[in-house]
């Protein structure tokens, strides 16, 4: 497994962040935000492709990912994923839709506030419909 990169943090001013409009810092900067659903495929394969021991951390994550994700076929990730990426979400907001799998558009854009301005509600309710049918009869 690569080495993370290091960041180097600028002393002095802290940096404001709010998620709520998408200010996540600059360590989130072109930073593809991943859902758990994604995060446990990812694991999962590194796990079955490597055949070696991995760290209680990496088992812990990799346990965390299975147990909580809302998905657990790739194809299924992917389509959601791509529902909401051709209407110009940021990866944070997908992520999150993933992960949270709102019901309406009022509790998706009181849990995800950067959506109030993204589109109208019947609009996004069609895209929560789209992502909980695929939840539904994921293979």
């Amino acid at each position: 497994m690569a080495p993370l990169p290091q960041i180097k943090r600028p002393k002095g001013k802290p940096i404001e962040t709010d998620a709520t409009i998408l200010e996540l810092g600059p360590d989130f900067n072109n930073i593809r935000a991943l859902s758990v659903a994604e995060v446990g495929i990812l694991l999962d394969h590194q796990a079955k492709d490597s055949g070696r021991a991995f760290t209680k951390t990496f088992n812990s994550t990799l346990e965390y990912a299975k147990k909580f994700s809302r998905f657990s076929a790739a194809e299924s990730v992917k389509d959601v994923r791509n529902i909401f990426a051709e209407k110009n979400f940021a990866h944070y907001e997908v992520a999150q839709l993933v992960n949270l799998c709102c019901d309406t558009a009022e509790e998706a854009k009181t849990l995800i506030p950067s959506l109030k301005k993204k589109m109208n509600d019947p609009e996004l309710e069609g895209l929560l419909t789209s992502m909980l049918t695929y939840k539904k009869y994921q293979g």
